[in-house]
């Protein structure tokens, strides 16, 4: 076997080693949390435009107009579906976080604080 190959298989082997460390998976998760922020982000933005539009007065009043029906169906069902990429996204987002904290701080303090956190704010309303 040639020096290269023996060369090529322990470096290899060593990316191997680091992809399948601990610390590589917390950046792999990390990762996939600003995915998961960024999607929520941008379906956010997408909803608020639309939202703006009609709070517009004259687009608001064309849109009532009989003249408009299809225009005004076709805003209407873009609406409902930004604002049902927005929902999903949030929810998307806490599952996200909440499986990134308990695998990422199991035994730590910081998970403690986190669901009393999430306990005070989101729970007992």
């Amino acid at each position: 076997m040639s020096e290269y190959i023996k060369l090529f298989r322990k470096a290899h082997n060593k990316i191997q080693e680091i992809e399948d460390s601990p610390g590589h998976q917390i950046l792999n998760e990390i990762k996939g949390l600003k995915n998961s922020v960024y999607i929520y982000q941008e379906n956010f933005k997408e909803l608020e435009e639309i939202l703006n539009q009609f709070k517009d007065v004259d687009f608001a009043a064309e849109l009532v107009s009989k003249r408009y029906s299809e225009r005004r169906d076709t805003k209407l069902r873009e609406f409902v579906r930004l604002f049902h990429n927005f929902i999903v996204s949030v929810k998307s987002l806490v599952a996200h976080a909440r499986n990134f904290m308990n695998k990422s701080f199991q035994k730590d303090e910081l998970l403690k604080k986190y669901d009393k956190r999430i306990e005070k704010d989101f729970r007992k309303k």
